[in-house]
């Protein structure tokens, strides 16, 4: 009988014995090492150099590259012309002709232009006192003379198929003059010259 007890005793106190124990390692915090938690929460100042251009890198690469002031503009390029439909293809010119040659002047034409002269210069001296009195006596603001001259061309049979009046001095023109004067000029016929030909023949007023 006291056996059974004393085992008893033991075994209770055993059991509070490793209950204790358990107690005691749930409260009690496991050791650290001093060196180690010095190790782990140590962190290096010197920044990496891989970091900075990494984070560089990152924040220029959305930024568009400044433009060097030196480098030109480049011009904007404009689309090809559209070719025309109706255009017509360029040409070469035809070569320049040859001047066509004067006609061939007659062996007598010196000869005739002198009669010419001389039978016109006649004509006119008939009809002088004439023109004076109908073109230049009634000349309103007239000048104190007047150098005039006929270009007539004549057929071959003496009539005139061309008249012009030109007065010299160009201070001294009057239009009612020369025209006047045409009438004149278109009726001084000469004596048939065979051939035709031109005459500038000058005279004076009054």
């Amino acid at each position: 009988m006291n056996l059974s007890r004393t085992g008893l005793t033991v075994a209770i106190g055993a059991a509070v014995a490793g209950s204790i124990a358990a107690y005691l390692a749930i409260r009690t915090p496991a050791t650290r090492d001093p060196s180690s938690s010095a190790k782990v929460d140590k962190v290096d100042p010197t920044p990496s150099p891989f970091v900075d251009r990494d984070r560089a890198t990152s924040r220029h690469a959305d930024e568009p590259t400044p433009r060097d002031p030196a480098e030109p503009l480049a011009s904007p390029t404009e689309p090809p012309a559209a070719a025309d439909p109706r255009a017509r293809p360029e040409q070469e010119p035809p070569p320049p002709s040859d001047p066509i040659p004067a006609p061939p002047q007659s062996p007598t034409a010196a000869e005739t232009r002198i009669r010419a002269m001389k039978a016109a210069t006649a004509a006119i001296g008939k009809v002088h006192s004439k023109m004076r009195g109908e073109c230049w006596n009634d000349l309103a603001d007239k000048p104190d003379s007047a150098q005039i001259a006929f270009s007539l061309t004549y057929d071959a049979q003496g009539k005139v198929i061309s008249a012009a009046v030109q007065q010299l001095s160009r201070e001294n023109y009057r239009t009612e003059l020369a025209t006047c004067l045409s009438s004149f000029a278109q009726g001084l016929a000469i004596e048939a010259p065979g051939e035709s030909v031109s005459v500038d023949v000058p005279f004076e007023l009054p």
